[in-house]
């Protein structure tokens, strides 16, 4: 009785972690996302905690296989477990004799295949309607498993194509801000918007697909964290350093205020990391201050929930193997 519990239970645990995972858009199920966390942070402890070795650029997708795996090694393991609990659970389709354990484990692995291959059949109506749900169940795997890959594999892509977009705007936040400062008004504002609009639509695939967090590149200037942490210093230093005529319509640094706010909420939500309470040291824009800067600190509320977001981007940072950058 304690095989037919325990199988119940693995049965449940694995549907509802594939049911979260490919169709609620709300992140991966209880399983998935910890089996993630945790087999990152086994690779970065391989890769000596370097986010330049080429090995990790290879992660996002061994993840993704494993997760698989993991789907169907629990579904079957559930099955055998259920069958494992009554002696004639399954017998031989000829001599009607009970199976034995290892033709247990084999019936159990061809039903969830939908082989049906016949040589073994279950014992009574009751192990034939658990057969049949278990086939339904594997059928159902294999069909959102491959519904899964196709968006999240477009997902990873646009991930990339925004970091790329991030890098083109210049190698760093003072650059960035001088060179936007540069452009009209208007050009300033819609170059905000554009960015905001495409962090927003990583952020939702963020979510949706918690997975495309680990598919890393090893090549700093494509890194999504390294460009978003980026981005992020340029977002502070318009928001509370800049002096008043020269920042953009309010309305333009908001949406891309509340871009931000969304994103560190939900990379905090989905992937389970880590917080490093530490600070990223202070940058210093000599070229800047004395042209475009009003030095004064903003008060210390502003500035304690500033430096709650700057703690998470270096947290993400730190965690895909990068060194916070300095100047």
């Amino acid at each position: 009785m304690i095989f037919l519990l325990i199988g119940i239970l693995l049965y449940l645990a694995v549907v509802s972690d594939i049911i979260q995972t490919t169709l609620s858009m709300q992140g991966g199920g209880w399983i998935t996302t910890r089996l993630a966390h945790y087999l990152w942070n086994g690779f970065l402890l391989l890769a000596g905690r370097d986010g330049n070795k080429k090995f990790l650029s290879h992660c996002g997708y061994i993840l993704l296989g494993i997760i698989l795996i993991t789907w169907v090694v629990l579904l079957w393991g559930s099955f055998s477990l259920m069958l494992l609990s009554v002696t004639d659970s399954v017998v031989n389709a000829q001599t009607k004799l009970p199976a034995d354990i290892w033709s247990k484990f084999y019936f159990a692995g061809f039903n969830i295949a939908t082989l049906g291959l016949g040589d073994y059949v279950p014992g009574n109506d009751w192990w034939k309607f658990v057969t049949n749900v278990y086939a339904f169940t594997g059928l159902i795997l294999l069909t959102m498993s491959v519904t899964y890959l196709v968006p999240v594999l477009s997902a990873v892509i646009e991930q990339r194509k925004l970091a790329i977009k991030l890098e083109s705007l210049g190698p760093d936040a003072q650059t960035i801000l001088a060179d936007l400062l540069q452009e009209k008004t208007y050009v300033m504002n819609y170059k905000l918007d554009e960015i905001s609009d495409s962090l927003i639509k990583h952020t939702q695939n963020h979510r949706a697909y918690p997975i495309i967090h680990y598919f890393h590149s090893y090549k700093p200037e494509k890194a999504i964290v390294l460009q978003l942490a980026k981005l992020f210093e340029v977002y502070y230093l318009i928001k509370f350093h800049l002096k008043a005529e020269w920042q953009p319509a309010k309305i333009h640094i908001s949406s891309l205020e509340d871009s931000f706010v969304n994103y560190t909420n939900i990379v905090r939500d989905v992937t389970h990391m880590n917080l490093i309470e530490e600070l990223p040291e202070a940058f210093t824009y000599k070229e800047l201050e004395t042209k475009y800067y009003q030095l004064e600190k903003p008060n210390p509320e502003i500035l304690e929930a500033i430096n709650e977001r700057r703690k998470v981007f270096n947290s993400l940072v730190i965690q895909d193997g990068w060194k916070p950058k300095t100047n």
